[in-house]
C-alpha cells in the first residue's frame, strides 16, 4: 500500500480533494480537452462521427498549435471527460495526461462500458507523430458520478490510480458497495505494464 508519510503529499491530496473539480464538458458528442503549451498540443478532441452518443463512435484527434489535426488510430468508443485528483498536474483539462518522456504522453481515459461502469483505458502516445505506442483497455472500473481520477505519481514512469476491485456481496445497488484499490501503470520503453498493487483482498 502507498505511504503518505511526507506532510507535503498529505497537503497536496487534501487541497485536491477540497477543490471543486468538474468535467471539461457535459456528455456531448463533440468536446475538447484544452492542453498546456508545454504538452506540445493545443487540445485533444473527442468527436462522435454520427453525432449520437448512443453509437459509441467517438474518434480522438490531437490538435496542434499550428492548426494541424491528427487523428489517433484507435477503435471508436465513447469517452467521458474526467479530470484528476493527484499529486502532479495534468497536461490537459478534463483528461488525465502526463509527460513520460520527450514527445510522449500517458493518457488515462474514462471509456463508457454500458450497462456497466466506465472502464479505465490507458494510452501511451507519441505526440510528435500522433501515434499510439501502446494501449491497455478495460483495466478496471471507475466509480460513477465522479468527475476525477484519484491518482498518485510514483515517478515519471509509474502511476497509481484508484479503481473498483471488488463489488461487496449483498450490498445496496450503490457506489458504497464498490470497493476501490490501487492499480499501477508503469511505462517500460514503448510498453505499458499494468496490475494491482499488493495482494487481493477477500
Amino acid at each position: 500500500m502507498p505511504r503518505f508519510s511526507h506532510p507535503l503529499i498529505w497537503l497536496m491530496l487534501l487541497s485536491s480533494l477540497l477543490a471543486t473539480t468538474a468535467r471539461a464538458a457535459d456528455d456531448t458528442p463533440d468536446w475538447t480537452a484544452r492542453c498546456q503549451p508545454s504538452s506540445g498540443l493545443q487540445g485533444i478532441r473527442f468527436h462522435s462521427l454520427s453525432g449520437d452518443l448512443a453509437e459509441d463512435d467517438m474518434t480522438i484527434t490531437l490538435l496542434y498549435p499550428d492548426g494541424q489535426q491528427r487523428q489517433l488510430a484507435l477503435p471508436p468508443g465513447q469517452y467521458h471527460a474526467r479530470g484528476t485528483l493527484e499529486n502532479v498536474r495534468s497536461l490537459c483539462e478534463g483528461v488525465a495526461a502526463f509527460a513520460v518522456g520527450p514527445h510522449r504522453v500517458l493518457m488515462l481515459l474514462s471509456r463508457d462500458d454500458r450497462p456497466g461502469l466506465d472502464q479505465l483505458e490507458a494510452l501511451l502516445v507519441d505526440t510528435r507523430q500522433a501515434r499510439v505506442l501502446a494501449r491497455r483497455s478495460r483495466l478496471g472500473a471507475l466509480k460513477p458520478n465522479e468527475d476525477s481520477f484519484v491518482l498518485l505519481k510514483q515517478s515519471s514512469q509509474r502511476y497509481w490510480v484508484r479503481l473498483v476491485r471488488h463489488i461487496l456481496p449483498g450490498a445496496c445497488d450503490c457506489v458504497a458497495g464498490d470497493i476501490e484499490d490501487w492499480f499501477q501503470l508503469r511505462i517500460s520503453g514503448a510498453r505499458l505494464q499494468a496490475g494491482w498493487v499488493g495482494a487481493a483482498r477477500p
